[in-house]
């Protein structure tokens, strides 16, 4: 099958074009954002260089969430219009999922953990088995020092962004560092390219997980 990928979840921002169901091209980089505006360019590039036409792809896959707010929305509406002109389907792949799949782990529990922004990031255990990755719980938003007393022994951090909370911390637990990738989510997407694909994709929306603080004004009702 012919793919597109493509991520921005974080600051990383990229394409990644699979032919054949093997990766024959990646365009990506780390940045401060400039998705909206880099995006496009990659994929201009990334198309000159494998010369693939948008109707030859068996879908567009996109790392759907938690993370940058930003990002996630200038990727899916990039990957809709894609999609919808040629009429095919996307699939949307869990970020913090491509984290373990990078990763490289075959067995294990594994607690996924990506930064959001200050003290707060984004966190989902996974039980990995032969490289089958099966979750144990649903992505949550939290501050470091809680997520912290909630990490069990024996199981393995694969995490992206929390270096600095990491380098302050004394945690006896295996640490891996992954970079997001276009190439991780277009492997994870292929796959478990039948189950995940939509057809129908114009409500899909990303997964934002946030904290939000409600706070109460006097004078306003």
């Amino acid at each position: 099958m012919n793919l597109l990928a493509i991520e921005t979840a974080t600051n990383v921002c990229g394409l990644a074009y699979f032919h054949n169901g093997e990766l024959a091209g990646l365009e990506e980089r780390e940045l401060n954002r400039e998705h909206a505006e880099r995006l496009p360019f990659n994929y201009r590039e990334l198309k000159k260089t494998n010369r693939f036409q948008l109707s030859n792809l068996g879908g567009i896959a996109i790392s759907i969430g938690p993370g940058s707010f930003t990002g996630l929305r200038i990727g899916l509406s990039y990957a809709k219009g894609l999609a919808f002109s040629v009429n095919i389907p996307l699939i949307p792949v869990p970020t913090l999922q491509t984290l373990v799949w990078g990763s490289g782990i075959n067995n294990g529990k594994v607690l996924s953990v990506l930064h959001s922004h200050k003290d707060l990031v984004y966190h989902q255990r996974f039980d990995v088995s032969e490289k089958k990755i099966c979750k144990l719980s649903e992505a949550r938003s939290e501050k470091w020092d809680d997520f912290i007393k909630d990490i069990e022994e024996g199981e393995i951090l694969c995490q992206y962004g929390c270096d600095t909370f990491l380098e302050t911390m004394n945690i006896g637990n295996v640490v891996k560092t992954v970079t997001p990738s276009s190439r991780f989510v277009g492997e994870l997407a292929l796959s478990r390219f039948e189950t995940w694909k939509i057809e129908k994709f114009y409500q899909l929306e990303p997964n934002y997980i946030s904290h939000f603080k409600i706070q109460k004004h006097v004078g306003v009702r």
